[in-house]
């Protein structure tokens, strides 16, 4: 039970790397941690302005740092392909294909994170500007946008298919 609760961390497999298995505890305790200060914070029904800037600096910095990773896979992929493709001098079709489809990935999972902040920050500013009180749904939202953009995170970290499948699991 405390291994589900993430208090303490099991041991990782074989299959995934001591950095990747760091990685993943890190993004546990953040979300962790993330989802009691949102509790804390909208526990009196009233989000302060100081709380809601520290929720939305926290909000910011994960959704650049996952950004940052995506950003930081699309370059190694792209990199590692164009040098095997480039072996024989000529990009085919199917070559180019692959390509596309890893850059579309990446621009997508970036869409994604830059929406949910969007949808973090409308509600942030509904708040601070109108009053509005967060429900028990805004606020179950918030965490679970919250733990995808970490999820879209550890993704973009994973150096094989076993941790990706694993984080993709963990995130369940």
């Amino acid at each position: 039970e405390l291994i589900e609760t993430g208090i303490i961390l099991e041991d990782y497999p074989d299959y995934i790397s001591k950095g990747f298995g760091k990685a993943m505890d890190q993004a546990r305790e953040d979300v962790l941690s993330f989802n009691m200060e949102l509790n804390r914070m909208t526990l009196d029904g009233v989000l302060t302005e100081e709380e809601s800037n520290a929720l939305a600096d926290r909000v910011n910095k994960a959704c650049e740092s996952a950004i940052e990773a995506i950003n930081s896979k699309q370059e190694e992929i792209q990199k590692s392909f164009a040098e095997a493709f480039n072996a024989d001098g000529i990009l085919d079709e199917n070559e180019q294909i692959l390509m596309n489809y890893y850059q579309r990935t990446g621009d997508t999972s970036k869409q994604e994170v830059q929406q949910m902040q969007s949808e973090i920050n409308e509600l942030q500013r509904k708040v601070r500007e109108e009053g509005y009180v967060l429900t028990a749904e805004d606020e179950e939202n918030i965490k679970n946008y919250y733990q995808r953009i970490l999820q879209l995170e550890l993704e973009a970290q994973a150096n094989n298919q076993f941790e990706l499948d694993y984080s993709q699991n963990q995130f369940k």
